[in-house]
């Protein structure tokens, strides 16, 4: 599993956060990635196409940071625009609710 965070150089939040969720990944045992906004809306990729599919707004406009959870595959499992390290967290946590939900099933 993989946790990306989606940036802006621009964006408080994200320069606040850093790469704080890394140890949050490391911890679980995901892996750790950082895109900037302006490199992915450059370069084709079904991430991208994701966050236009689900966190473009009605002005064309991304709100950053956006941490993604991903497979190994890249199948994207998850994904919220966060505000700080707790909401990460938060993150990681309903996703690992939801997979263990699915095994159930």
């Amino acid at each position: 599993m993989k946790l990306t965070k989606i940036h802006a150089e621009d964006c408080e939040v994200c320069l606040t956060l850093g790469d704080s969720a890394k140890g949050i990944a490391n911890t679980i045992g995901f892996d750790y990635d950082e895109i900037e906004l302006d490199y992915l809306a450059n370069n084709p990729s079904p991430i991208r196409d994701y966050v236009v599919g689900y966190h473009l707004d009605e002005q064309g406009m991304v709100e950053v940071p956006i941490y993604i959870i991903t497979t190994s595959e890249g199948d994207i499992q998850g994904s919220s625009v966060v505000k700080d390290i707790k909401e990460v967290d938060n993150l990681i946590g309903a996703w690992k609710k939801w997979e263990s939900s699915q095994k159930q099933s």
